[in-house]
């Protein structure tokens, strides 16, 4: 599993790059008139900050996946439907959010970030000048083989460990049986 999630890691800067080239382009079209009011040095200077956040994509992409501890395969599976991993944002599409969310902060610098009357805004202040796309893009942009490949390992992940634990649960219960027959 972790090679697979390797596998994933190393494909998401480009992923994430190619996501942001067309983001970047609809808020360009979707803004014309602000486009048209920054003129070309300005224009030039958005460009050229677009080509130095992807040039970084690498590490920022390493800076998601840096903790091992966070790595679904990693954390010790808990049934609780209140905290399952099933109920919370799907584990590469909250890194590929966390990836491309950085453009926003990009866009909102040139005036390219805003609510369209009568719809829901794509992104999403979360303060400081930092912004969070606010739409679950999925996986689409991964290699979907792969994520279904890590995906249908973790579910087995899952299934042995429910099957570890009920295993514990009735080897606790034999064991405390015998020491009450003992008794």
């Amino acid at each position: 599993m972790d090679k697979l999630y390797l596998e994933i890691q190393g494909a998401m800067p480009a992923a994430a790059a190619s996501w942001m080239s067309e983001e970047a382009e609809r808020n360009i079209k979707d803004n014309s008139d602000a486009v048209q009011s920054l003129g070309i040095e300005k224009l030039k200077i958005l460009k050229s900050k677009l080509n130095a956040l992807t040039e970084r994509l690498p590490e920022i992409v390493v800076a998601e996946f840096q903790d091992r501890n966070k790595w679904p395969h990693h954390v010790e599976w808990k049934e609780d439907p209140y905290t399952s991993p099933r109920r919370e944002e799907p584990h590469f599409n909250k890194l590929f959010r966390n990836v491309i969310s950085n453009l926003g902060a990009l866009l909102n610098e040139f005036g390219l970030i805003k609510d369209p009357k009568g719809q829901v805004g794509s992104w999403t202040s979360i303060g400081q000048g930092q912004f969070r796309y606010a739409i679950n893009p999925g996986a689409a942009f991964l290699s979907e083989s792969k994520v279904r490949d890590y995906n249908a390992l973790f579910e087995k992940y899952i299934s042995l460990s429910k099957k570890i634990k009920e295993t514990r649960k009735s080897l606790s219960e034999a064991k405390a049986k015998e020491l009450w027959d003992r008794a």
